[in-house]
């Protein structure tokens, strides 16, 4: 196992990167809490996705693999669009401050532990294919 981690990068976690930074940067826009998290998930979905093409592009995933890294996709897609349906109901005010947040925190919780979870299925994927 420890063999394993040695051949983990940084850049690797370039989508949690990619979440923190443009979080901050739309935090300085001084926009709705909920803007800052649905456009920082939107980012970091798409450098996942990113990841994976080029993860493609470089090694050989067998249906496995592909089957993996395809139902991570669809949780991390499912979370982002859980996080849009907050984010109206916080765009909107639908239901009280509490409520809102709660559920946008927990969402945004969940996530990010999925992206977690996505980037080290990736990396275990990526070490046991053969490269083209």
């Amino acid at each position: 196992m420890l063999e394993n981690n040695s051949k983990i990068s940084t850049s690797d976690y370039s989508p949690v990167f990619v979440f923190v930074l443009v979080y901050f940067l739309i935090h300085l826009i001084d926009f709705h809490e909920a803007t800052n998290f649905v456009v920082a998930s939107l980012f970091t979905l798409v450098a996942y996705m990113v990841e994976i093409h080029f993860a493609k592009e470089e090694f050989i995933f067998s249906k496995e693999s592909l089957s993996k890294t395809n139902f991570y996709t669809g949780i991390l897609t499912f979370t982002f669009f859980l996080i849009v349906i907050i984010g109206i109901l916080n765009w909107f005010r639908i239901v009280s401050t509490s409520i809102r947040m709660g559920s946008l925190i927990v969402a945004m919780v969940f996530y990010i532990a999925q992206i977690f979870k996505a980037i080290h299925v990736l990396v275990e994927v990526k070490l046991n294919s053969k490269k083209k």
